[in-house]
């Protein structure tokens, strides 16, 4: 009897949770009313440790260097100088993000991608964005690769 009462507990709390999510006003969620669903890479875990890479001496970085979901390296190159250490990501206005996806240690060979943001204007918003999504070596001729341009004409960020 005891037990009884403990599931029939657990079913009132377990209804009640259902039906304040279900009465949660959908407008509440930082991604509504959105033309085109958000995207955000995957953030490093904290345990991951990031590298930062001083290339021009200026003493902030310029390439960041970690690890993603399943043990994916990535690196961030910043193309306009405004990496800071203690980034865990690039800003996205002009920056590089190069996806080791097979893990072989080479970043922009065979299956890697590459998404390359520029801001053209200097509002430090991207006016164009590339993405290289690079195929196998062994298809060649088999349209497995895919290069796109996407292009802000209008400025509203989609």
């Amino acid at each position: 009897m005891f037990m009884l009462k403990i599931l029939l507990l657990n079913c009132l709390f377990l209804s009640s949770l259902n039906l304040y999510a279900q009465s949660k006003n959908v407008e509440d969620f930082w991604s509504q009313k959105k033309l085109i669903t958000p995207f955000r890479m995957p953030l490093p875990l904290p345990t991951e440790k990031i590298h930062y890479i001083d290339l021009d001496g200026d003493g902030d970085p310029d390439v960041l260097r970690t690890k993603i979901g399943e043990n994916i390296p990535i690196q961030w190159i910043d193309d306009d100088d405004d990496m800071k250490n203690g980034d865990i990501e690039g800003d996205m206005d002009s920056d590089c993000l190069m996806i080791d996806r097979n893990n072989d240690g080479l970043y922009g060979g065979e299956h890697d991608i590459i998404i390359d943001w520029n801001d053209e204007d200097g509002d430090n918003l991207a006016d164009m964005q590339v993405l290289v999504d690079y195929s196998g070596l062994d298809d060649r001729g088999l349209w497995k690769a895919h290069y796109m341009w996407f292009i802000d004409n209008d400025k509203d960020q989609l």
